[in-house]
């Protein structure tokens, strides 16, 4: 019968495996632990084992499903044991942000900052208090999940030890910055994170997480017009993240995803979605995609099962709705969309996000002309674009002021469409991005050429 001895001596090669990026003789050698671990009844010891094996799954092959098997079997493992650290730790196995439903993260979260603050573990507290931060933030108490965030930053620069935990931790921590379009803070935080080799090249998590910071840097160009600088990033993170992890990138994709269907180059945009279907992060890129190909009932589909992944979280579904939202009308079904977008205003209220509440409102004003109240949707677009801070915002504010010019040409009022449609012209005029045809012709008949 396998012993206690057997099974280190199991994980102490898993560990040598690991070093080698021999990711086939670490699935070897942990499943032998598991199995001396478990025969030699010491449950807490298989679920760590578990809960390694579940990581490798998920970062490593790829396999999100038997990740989270993995990750329940550890959970069973532990769940008759009297209070421990173990706990604490398979509560809070996998990444924050593989985590889709914030109440599942909220709760799985408070258990294990229960069990690291009663056996004094500030490894467990830092990952605890990051995951907690981000489910915190998604359910739309922004500014307790912010604290909650800033305080595991603060730990894992500082007492936190477990560079495997902090680097998870550094993760939830960037999901948030990126949900809330809160990119100030992720940039004040980077410098510290990347002194204290949290983010950077190396592989395997510096690598994995500083394409995760390059990310959020690069979605924060975007949104400030400056395409070519998020672009030149984003192939740069991704393919620094391949040659260090010898693996497709992740992040740096998904937001790459993003860019290019900006820009117009759907091909290129779902090359860079595929095989990541199963993800929840790949969905809104994937539904924005569907929306700008013509391909409405898929948008609207993808959308649907983005907001059945994600439960109450407020954050996601502002984004998510409003894709459905857009879909819906494309399709005809203004009914749908009106539901559609009484939900959507339900997500914001008092959530206090101006990008998010301004593409609220934008989908609000659409909903309100196929309505046939244009003066009303005009109403409504105008309260958006003055609460819209220009100066962080310029892309969002130059589609908002298209928008305008859209909807005053819909309501006939020609005079105040040239102006908006100027409005918009000169807010382009000083971005780099792309403009579509479309939006051009629509300048063009607006604000003719002087002569």
């Amino acid at each position: 019968m396998p012993t206690v001895d057997e099974a280190e001596r199991a994980l102490a090669l898993a560990d040598e495996a690991f070093t080698r990026f021999d990711i086939e003789g670490l699935i070897t050698h942990l499943s032998a632990a598991i199995r001396a671990f478990t025969a030699a009844d010491q449950p807490c010891h298989a679920a760590m084992a578990c809960v390694r094996l579940g990581e490798v799954m998920a970062n490593f092959v790829g396999n999100p499903t038997a990740a989270r098997a993995w990750f329940v079997r550890a959970a069973r493992l532990v769940e008759d044991q009297p209070p421990c650290l173990e706990q604490g730790w398979v509560a809070v196995a996998a990444m924050g942000c593989d985590v889709d439903d914030p109440v599942v993260l909220l709760a799985s979260a408070e258990l294990a900052l229960d069990r690291a603050r009663r056996f004094n573990d500030l490894n467990l507290e830092t990952k605890a208090l990051a995951d907690a931060g981000l489910a915190t933030v998604q359910l739309g108490r922004v500014a307790e999940g912010m604290a909650l965030l800033d305080e595991a930053m603060a730990l894992a620069c500082g007492p936190a030890e477990d560079r495997g935990a902090a680097a998870k931790s550094v993760c939830s921590f960037f999901t948030a910055c990126y949900f809330a379009v809160d990119f100030a803070r992720a940039g004040t935080w980077a410098d510290l994170l990347r002194r204290h080799g949290l983010i950077g090249r190396e592989p395997p998590g510096p690598a994995f997480l500083s394409s995760h910071c390059d990310s959020v840097q690069a979605t924060a160009l975007m949104e400030l017009g400056r395409w070519s600088d998020a672009e030149a990033l984003l192939v740069r993170a991704k393919a620094d993240f391949e040659a260090a992890m010898s693996a497709p990138s992740w992040h740096p994709d998904i937001a790459l995803a993003d860019l290019r269907t900006r820009q117009g180059r759907y091909v290129e945009a779902e090359i860079l979605l595929l095989g990541k279907e199963q993800s929840l992060q790949a969905l809104l890129p994937a539904a924005h995609l569907h929306l700008e190909r013509g391909d409405h009932a898929l948008a609207r589909d993808t959308a649907r099962r983005g907001l059945r992944l994600i439960g109450n979280d407020r954050l996601r579904a502002v984004e998510l709705l409003t894709v459905h939202v857009d879909a819906l009308l494309a399709m005809g079904d203004v009914d749908g969309a009106v539901a559609a977008c009484e939900a959507l205003t339900e997500r914001t209220r008092g959530l206090g996000i101006a990008p998010l509440g301004a593409r609220a409102d934008a989908a609000r004003a659409r909903v309100r002309a196929a309505q046939g109240e244009p003066d009303r949707a005009v109403a409504v677009l105008d309260a958006a674009v003055d609460d819209l801070d220009v100066a962080q915002l310029p892309w969002l504010h130059a589609c908002l002021l298209l928008e305008q010019a859209r909807l005053r040409v819909r309501a006939g009022d020609g005079a105040a469409a040239g102006l908006a449609g100027a409005a918009a012209s000169s807010a382009l005029a000083v971005l780099d991005v792309v403009v579509p045809p479309a939006v051009v012709a629509l300048l063009q008949r607006l604000v003719p050429p002087s002569p």
